[in-house]
């Protein structure tokens, strides 16, 4: 029998035969049999890893099975979820998890991260205060789009539209982010720094360079080609364009009050 990589269902239906056949024969190990059962039992297994492959639990019947795991009952997820209502609206599948919680469920009770993120809300709603954004500088300047009468649900409309082409990435490492280094001894509007930030970075992605950036591009002798950009008439410009040959987009974005 030529041995070869299990690809096709008739060559997995052939080698499950084989297997049956052997099997029968209950070679020892070290045989030729023995050895060739053992090949076909891999090679089938490989077929099967790809071709059945088992989808994982969501993330709600992960937690309920932790829960059997260790006994827990709803309200042990309190410490996890905040509330008991808040246990019983996730458990019924009637509220996303935040990423608190995510990382609450994950570091708690060892639930993958990856698993409990199918059932997240990828803004974070509840960890984010919209109405501490400056919705009306925000607006008079184009950066989001309100109607005079607009509400609290149609602002937090229009600030998500304006926060999610960042992705989930932008949320996790800056909006949520307690920790920032602000060499200010004023107090920083927070928000009003997010909101730039995530003005400067979609303007960045809408005119993005034409060529990747290569770490470790900028160094001392990078940066002094910049500087002697400066003898150039149209200099802002030059230097722009030079930037973006290298991978790096430069976007000149007026700050918004209290951000210094």
């Amino acid at each position: 029998m030529e041995i070869r990589v299990v690809k096709t269902e008739s060559e997995y239906q052939a080698a499950l035969t084989k297997i049956e056949a052997l099997m029968d024969l209950d070679p020892e190990a070290g045989t030729p049999e023995g050895d060739l059962l053992e090949l076909l039992t891999a090679l089938v297994q490989d077929y099967e890893s790809k071709r059945f492959q088992v989808e994982p639990p969501d993330a709600i019947e992960a937690i309920e099975f932790r829960m059997e795991q260790q006994g827990l009952a709803p309200r042990d997820l309190v410490p996890y979820l905040g509330s008991r209502s808040k246990v019983s609206e996730v458990l019924s599948r009637k509220r996303p998890l935040t990423l608190s919680m995510i990382k609450a469920l994950h570091h708690g009770l060892g639930i993958p991260a990856r698993v409990l993120v199918e059932h997240s809300d990828p803004i974070g709603a509840e960890e984010v205060e919209w109405d501490r954004f400056p919705v009306k500088e925000m607006a008079t300047r184009g950066w989001i789009s309100l109607e005079v009468d607009a509400v609290a649900a149609d602002i937090q409309r229009a600030l998500r539209a304006f926060i999610a082409p960042l992705g989930h990435s932008f949320l996790e490492d800056v909006l949520l982010r307690r920790v920032r280094h602000i060499r200010s001894a004023r107090p920083m509007d927070e928000y009003a720094l997010i909101a730039w930030c995530a003005r400067v970075v979609g303007r960045a992605l809408e005119d993005s360079p034409r060529v990747q950036y290569e770490p470790g591009t900028v160094n001392l002798q990078f940066m002094q080609q910049v500087a002697q950009l400066s003898t150039h008439e149209d200099a802002p410009r030059v230097a722009r364009e030079f930037l973006r040959d290298h991978g790096i987009a430069l976007v000149i974005e007026r700050h918004l009050p209290r951000t210094y």
